[in-house]
């Protein structure tokens, strides 16, 4: 991948793109580094044949050749006064911030002991100590680090998720997922084709077995279905073909994994139960979502009181900047070539919207 990058820049400056109006993207300071190197190096080597090429040399350290985080960071430090924000923007010691972390949570949920519905979820959730509901918390929270409007998706969690319609929609989903499940199922079931008289009577019993649920197009069938079956067991007779027995088995194995996992997504008779279980977390949700809220607000409040963010934190910065400041987000367009971007599978939603703020239908990803 860092090769095709690497050739397909050099082709780009043979055709009189400059360097510096390209922004290369990668996830890890190696991979930048390693990029840069291999850029440099067969600029070197073409510029001894193309004269054309020999300006660029000198425009290699001064060219975006970053990381998503260095890029963000460079553009918040850059335009820092028009975020009120001072220029030493410091990225966050890891130690020191899961010492705050934990802090602000214990003093939030000091609070939380004198509320019955905190009280509850402890119940139901914990039985010595609160550690795995600390745990649980700060585990979302972090999750919530890939999302590109935290503060809206945890204002409007309740009203997006816990709609009747959209839990309806996702149930459909997953009863998709079954179908999809069972059709494999058979399609392990339909090669499983021997000879020997043993296998073969194992084989037709197993068919017999789930011969019903061939037929059924709703879950609540094939759960009710799922919980009487009886499917019978492996031979493992000496008379038995051994070859076609061992042949036999990598089916049955592959069968096996399928059926479990069927087991696992049909834990509910009817698809009535599970939007009424899934309604039932709703107040343990909100109370979830009530001390994310007050944790995200307080912990923020350290970060820009003492001017250091995690990276997760200035890429919202930068996209805060951009989607405010259109004529530095016009700016950065309109000087862009092309953006390129390395390990483009590592990109996760926020990264997405960031290029889109800054792309022009010209980006490119290995």
């Amino acid at each position: 991948k860092t090769a095709v990058l690497t050739e397909r820049i050099i082709q780009k400056l043979k055709r009189g793109v400059s360097i510096d109006s390209l922004i290369v993207l990668t996830f890890t300071n190696a991979a930048a580094f390693e990029m840069k190197q291999r850029v440099r190096k067969k600029i070197t080597k073409e510029a001894e044949k193309d004269e054309r090429l020999k300006p660029q040399i000198s425009l290699i350290d001064q060219a975006t050749i970053t990381t998503f985080d260095s890029y963000s960071l460079s553009l918040v430090k850059k335009y820092h006064y028009l975020l009120g924000l001072p220029p030493s923007i410091n990225v966050i010691d890891n130690v020191l911030l899961n010492q705050k972390e934990i802090e602000f949570l214990e003093e939030i949920l000091l609070n939380y002991y004198e509320k019955e519905e905190f009280l509850n979820v402890l119940d139901t959730f914990t039985v010595k100590d609160d550690t795995k509901i600390k745990n649980a918390i700060l585990e979302i929270y972090h999750k919530l680090d890939v999302v590109c409007k935290k503060r809206d998706f945890l204002e409007n969690y309740m009203n997006n998720f816990y709609q009747t319609s959209f839990i309806e929609k996702q149930i459909k989903i997953y009863e998709e997922l079954i179908f999809k499940t069972l059709q494999t199922i058979f399609t392990i079931l339909d090669r499983m084709e021997v000879t020997d008289e043993i296998l073969s009577t194992f084989v037709e019993n197993l068919k017999i077995s789930l011969e019903n649920l061939r037929y059924f197009d709703n879950y609540k069938d094939i759960s009710k279905e799922i919980s009487l079956l009886k499917l019978p067991t492996f031979p493992r007779s000496k008379k038995q073909d051994e070859e076609e027995s061992k042949e036999l088995k990598k089916y049955y194995d592959k069968f096996t994994l399928y059926y479990k996992e069927l087991q696992e997504l049909c834990i509910y008779e009817s698809t009535e139960e599970m939007l009424k279980e899934i309604l039932k977390t709703k107040e343990t949700a909100q109370v979830f979502l009530s001390i994310l809220k007050e944790f995200d607000e307080k912990l923020m409040a350290y970060k820009l009181e003492n001017h250091c963010f995690t990276f997760s934190d200035i890429t919202r910065l930068s996209i805060e900047l951009l989607e405010t400041k259109q004529d530095i987000r016009e700016y950065i367009k309109n000087k862009t070539s092309e953006i390129m971007i390395d390990e483009y599978q590592d990109t996760n939603d926020i990264g997405d919207y960031f290029i889109s703020l800054i792309s022009n239908n010209n980006v490119y990803m290995v």
